[in-house]
């Protein structure tokens, strides 16, 4: 087992980095103040931090071999959501019975600060890695995930050997994820006047009927490892034009999360399928998202993210193993959620497993919270993962 020395003091450190990156506030597409943050720290640590075109924060620290192992962190939250809801302000960073409340603690700053002191660790304790660390902090993975990895790899020309994402696990290992599609279907009607609609095609009446028809008809793909498919209806909105008018335009909006072998082509068409069933032909598409970073890049993107597991293997046991060093017993699981992970394994084929602190249910929730103790556990774990492998 990884031993600390003094793990008090380091303790400490850890409860001070995860409030102060709490603190501030860091939306997708704002997180200069956090990055700046972050690349400061490092930079305290005798190391040196960089930010590249998209507003990544990185740094290097040295190995031995030729490989290059990438722990990756995003910087952006999802919004607080209504203030009232919060037994604490939401960027307090509050510590209460041995829990640091406050947005982002789970989703993922939590792991970023047992990162960055990791980092601090090995630079003060000039501990030499065997494989190449690169520390990558990531922009808009919130609403895209992997854009902010893929502008890295892209940008720096890096193939690494392994990445390891610090979403939270709640300490167990995290070998795969469903994968998740946004999808538009737009149905069009005939406008009429609001007091004879007989005369018109109410397209949120035919929006209705399809939302039904999810639930009843559509076709849900299952898993042994990742479970079923879920479908969410996430928005319905129609054309109005601020008078009694029967709209002829609707459009509803859609999560679809998936397992292994369901490829975006199969959506659409089990969609269709349930559209005809119904006797409706709307347009049935991947949502595409212009997403502007900090410093300024702008990006047309779709909204589809590919499912993935890590397969079992000498790799995967020489992390499991690393891991059991700082972590004596832990879980292998499926994360629920998308992550990084669906461009660096989904796409890139890259190795890729997820280890970090805090419960992925309190993910985006008011009164969200990460245990020191886990900070602590997680920092342990990194830190063998960074000397081990």
């Amino acid at each position: 087992m990884i031993s600390i020395l003094n793990g008090s003091r380091w303790k400490n450190e850890l409860i001070k980095v995860c409030i102060d990156l709490v603190k501030i506030r860091s939306l997708s597409g704002q997180e200069r103040e956090l990055a700046y943050y972050i690349k400061e720290k490092i930079d305290e640590f005798g190391l040196k931090a960089d930010i590249d075109d998209a507003g990544n924060v990185y740094t290097m620290v040295r190995g031995e071999g030729e490989k290059k192992i990438i722990f990756d962190g995003h910087m952006d939250t999802v919004p607080e959501g209504r203030i009232e809801k919060w037994r604490v302000p939401p960027y307090s960073g509050k510590l209460i019975n041995g829990e640091i409340y406050g947005r982002g603690t789970v989703d993922m700053k939590g792991g970023i600060s047992s990162m960055l002191t990791t980092l601090k660790y090995l630079s003060e304790k000039n501990l030499k890695p065997k494989s190449t660390i690169i520390f990558l902090f990531v922009v808009l993975e919130e609403i895209h995930e992997g854009f902010g990895l893929r502008k890295f790899l892209e940008g720096k020309g890096v193939n690494p050997d392994l990445v390891i994402l610090g979403e939270p696990t709640d300490l167990s290992v995290a070998t795969g994820q469903r994968g998740r599609v946004e999808v538009e279907v737009v149905f069009k009607g005939k406008i009429a006047h609001a007091s004879m609609p007989e005369h018109g095609e109410n397209a949120c009446l035919e929006a209705v009927n399809f939302i039904k028809s999810c639930n009843e008809i559509y076709s849900f793909s299952w898993h042994p490892l990742m479970g079923s498919e879920t479908l969410a209806v996430t928005g319905v909105r129609s054309k109005t034009y601020g008078e009694p008018v029967v709209p002829d335009a609707c459009k509803v909006s859609l999560d679809v999360r998936f397992p292994l072998g369901v490829s975006k082509a199969k959506l659409i068409q089990k969609l269709r399928k349930t559209s005809d069933s119904i006797g409706v032909k709307p347009f049935i598409g991947v949502r595409k998202l212009k997403i502007r970073s900090y410093t300024g890049i702008e990006e047309e993107v779709e909204q589809f993210f590919p499912s993935w597991i890590q397969e079992p293997g000498n790799l995967l046991n020489k992390v499991l193993k690393a891991i059991r060093k700082g972590e004596e017993r832990v879980e292998t699981k499926i994360w629920r959620f998308s992550t990084d992970g669906a461009y660096s394994k989904g796409i890139k084929k890259i190795p890729t497993v997820g280890f970090g602190p805090g419960k992925e249910e309190l993910s985006h929730q008011p009164n969200e919270h990460v245990s020191v103790n886990q900070l602590f556990r997680a920092f342990k774990v990194y830190l063998s993962l960074a000397t081990q492998i």
